[in-house]
């Protein structure tokens, strides 16, 4: 047991074909207004409960939405 790296198990789900899983990075991909915003608060925020302006993270969501042809109504995240 001496040295020894735990690695979390990585689950999959057989998603059906209308299902699409994926992650993002917290970089936007559009040009940011940086006034008076915290850093922690400087990039691609997807939820209410970040602490991020809500203009700022429903348009993360409209601009995810668009890239993936959904509604911003139909993206599910989930929280931990």
């Amino acid at each position: 047991m001496e040295n020894q790296v735990l690695c979390p198990t990585l689950l999959s789900h057989p998603f059906p074909p209308e299902v699409k899983a994926f992650s993002t990075s917290r970089h936007a991909p559009y040009a940011l207004d940086q006034e008076n915003i915290p850093d922690s608060y400087a990039e691609f925020n997807l939820t209410h409960y970040c602490g991020d302006a809500p203009e700022r993270v429903a348009r993360a969501k409209e601009w995810l939405a668009e890239q993936l042809g959904i509604a911003a109504a139909h993206i599910v995240l989930p929280h931990q």
